[in-house]
């Protein structure tokens, strides 16, 4: 799915629903089915996916920007929610990954000089950069962790 838009008040109707339905209404009906089996389980881990898009409007990806400011409320309100059933509810925000979802971003090499250009690490990040976090998550060792969206940008929102 393109998440790149024209201005925001200019998103036909049916592209804002469908990258709401990706983006926010996809997590919450995993996550509220993964909460029903988990209570029955008797604790579990929810770890959505966000970006770094949900903490930095930007132009050309309106309707994303928010979507994922959905899922990181979402996220919160679930771990208030789901924390007496011992569930864990967190997310990861990464900022741009080498991925073929982003690759308009890293395909023209003028882009990709300006994004790297505002990331401390000097780099995108590949899968491999996110998955550390995502299995720290999944681990006991957050059992005390949650409500929290983890950002892995390589410092650009530390700018």
């Amino acid at each position: 799915m393109n998440i790149l838009t024209p201005s925001l008040v200019g998103v036909d109707e049916g592209l804002w629903d469908k990258i709401m339905d990706t983006n926010l209404k996809g997590a919450y009906l995993v996550s509220s089915r993964a909460a029903r089996l988990m209570k029955k389980a008797g604790a579990g881990k929810i770890i959505n996916i966000s970006s770094t898009a949900a903490q930095r409007a930007a132009m050309g990806m309106g309707v994303y920007c928010i979507a994922k400011a959905g899922l990181e409320m979402l996220t919160k309100v679930l771990a208030v929610e789901l924390a007496q059933d011992q569930i864990n509810v967190n997310a990861v925000a990464p900022g741009v990954v080498m991925t073929k979802f982003s690759q308009p971003f890293w395909s023209n090499e003028t882009l990709l000089k300006q994004i790297e250009s505002g990331i401390p690490f000097g780099r995108i990040a590949k899968t491999e950069d996110v998955v550390g976090t995502v299995l720290y998550l999944a681990s006991g060792l957050s059992n005390f962790v949650t409500g929290e969206i983890i950002t892995v940008d390589g410092g650009s929102m530390a700018r």
